[in-house]
């Protein structure tokens, strides 16, 4: 699988955000067929669009105007198509830290956070022209930067992201428009980067210096789910992502992902999508033919 790193100095200074016109690097996404990912955070604004992107192993349909959101390091093929003006802001995910000062922003985002089956945001009319005039902003800063650009860019993200949060809690009626518990946030952190090794309650309640009770009532509470199948969601969704974007064995995934043995990986799985690990692909490769 393909994987795109952020060129921080592609402009005459660093910078950790861009904003293009989508068709100036289609080759390196929408155009792109095999699957990919990249290590920085990607909006993509769709005018008019027409197809599908799959993100993880969910197609999504895209018609009309929408958002597309995809954090880092989420597997994705397109077959799309789209009308001259649709855009792409992509940024790493230390921007906010530097005028913020707060690590977690990003994770505090429920469009980013929720989960893949809602990676689609329709644009309504109201909400089109204060996103056209926040992108055109960062564009015309990143057209003439100055030595206070950083931080009228980082505003523009900020107010661009929190106006997309708010569109995105409404049409899916979220009850909470941001996550603020900080527990919540350091606990789908340590899982993003540490599922391939980590994997049960007591692991990740030791990194977070709480208990086993504690980890799984925070999560009852706030997410709905304890924390085993928390844990077993990003577990499956991770595995997933390895078959299908991946050439590896099912032998191979199994020991990556900290499996005894290639039959617990394939008992896992089934026990928990219904199919093999083998099933599985095979199907994935079917639809795509």
């Amino acid at each position: 699988m393909r994987t795109f790193e952020f060129n921080r100095n592609k402009y005459s200074r660093e910078l950790l955000i861009d904003c293009l016109n989508i068709k100036e690097i289609s080759a390196l996404s929408t155009s792109l067929k095999e699957i990919h990912t990249t290590l920085f955070y990607e909006v993509y604004f769709f005018t008019e669009a027409n197809g599908s992107v799959t993100i993880e192993d969910q197609r999504h349909e895209l018609n009309g105007s929408c958002i597309v959101l995809l954090p880092p390091l989420v597997a994705r093929q397109w077959d799309v198509s789209f009308d001259d003006t649709s855009y792409v802001v992509f940024f790493e995910d230390e921007i906010f830290e530097y005028t913020l000062k707060d690590s977690f922003f990003l994770y505090r985002l429920q469009c980013f956070n929720f989960n893949s089956i809602h990676s689609i945001l329709p644009i309504k009319d109201g909400a089109c022209s204060n996103y056209c005039f926040l992108l055109n902003r960062i564009i015309g800063e990143i057209e003439n930067l100055k030595e206070d650009s950083s931080y009228l860019l980082n505003a523009y993200l900020y107010q661009l992201l929190l106006e997309i949060n708010r569109n995105y809690v409404s049409y899916f009626n979220i009850k909470e428009a941001l996550n603020t518990n900080s527990e919540i946030i350091k606990f789908k952190t340590l899982i993003k980067s540490n599922i391939y090794s980590v994997q049960t309650v007591n692991e990740y309640a030791k990194l977070m210096g709480v208990t086993r009770n504690h980890l799984n009532k925070l999560c009852l509470d706030i997410l709905g789910r304890n924390a085993s199948a928390i844990i077993k969601h990003e577990l499956l969704l991770a595995c997933k992502t390895e078959l299908l974007a991946s050439c590896s064995t099912v032998s191979e995934i199994s020991y990556k992902f900290n499996f005894s043995a290639p039959s617990n990986f394939t008992r896992f799985f089934k026990e928990t999508e219904g199919v093999s690990p083998v099933d599985y692909r095979k199907k994935f490769q079917n639809d795509k033919n």
